[in-house]
């Protein structure tokens, strides 16, 4: 893709210009756009003020932290209809392991975010397998089928695929905290260090297309 790199301070996000962000995207036609939660806030803070449209985006993508849905609610509403804000969930380690978007969000999760439940970050991507273990301080050595929490109680996230990070450099210690040799597949599971349960499971093992709260 071409990629648009637009006028501004990118270690301090939450204080862009937001004209410049929106000036670029209008002059260039940009269709696919990624920006921190902070700069998405005040973009979206100045649009709605001033009644910006912005029809030439057909995706948003946000990540990093998490984005509130007063923050996703404003910016949407300077996107056309079919268009929508992806909130991608992973880390240094492992990118991307799931995804949700506004319309999920907005229709669905917020009002059990809001009430307490947790965030949502949606479904895993396709190629991830992830479970949720019994939380644990200690190194895993093998991956069991037994390690697995049951559905509904919150538990570590570990995930394996292609996107995730074989080892740390010249740092074994933190290999063996974070890395579950899986003897089925020859590969391995990442311990992500965060907490979250499934709402489901398939019949594989794997995590069924269900949103994930941590």
């Amino acid at each position: 893709m071409t990629a648009v790199i637009p006028e501004m301070n990118f270690t301090r996000p939450g204080s862009v210009n937001p004209r410049k962000i929106i000036s670029a995207i209008e002059k260039y036609h940009v269709t696919t756009m990624f920006g921190s939660p902070a700069l998405i806030n005040r973009v979206g803070r100045h649009g709605v003020k001033k009644g910006k449209r912005l029809p030439s985006l057909r995706r948003v993508i946000s990540a990093g932290a998490p984005v509130p849905a007063a923050v996703m609610e404003r910016f949407a509403a300077m996107l056309r209809p079919d268009a929508q804000i992806f909130t991608p969930y992973g880390a240094t380690e492992a990118l991307p392991v799931c995804s949700i978007g506004s319309d999920e969000i907005l229709g669905e999760t917020r009002a059990i975010t809001e009430a307490g439940g947790g965030v949502c970050i949606g479904s895993p991507v396709e190629g991830i397998r992830l479970e949720v273990i019994e939380i644990s301080d200690t190194p895993i050595d093998q991956w069991d089928d037994a390690l697995r929490a049951p559905i509904g109680k919150i538990g570590e996230i570990v995930v394996q695929g292609e996107q995730v990070t074989r080892r740390y450099h010249n740092h074994p210690e933190a290999d063996l905290l974070s890395k579950i040799k899986d003897p089925a597949t020859g590969g391995f599971f990442h311990r992500m260090g965060d907490l979250g349960g499934e709402t489901n499971r398939g019949g594989s093992g794997s995590v069924a297309a269900n949103p994930i709260g941590w």
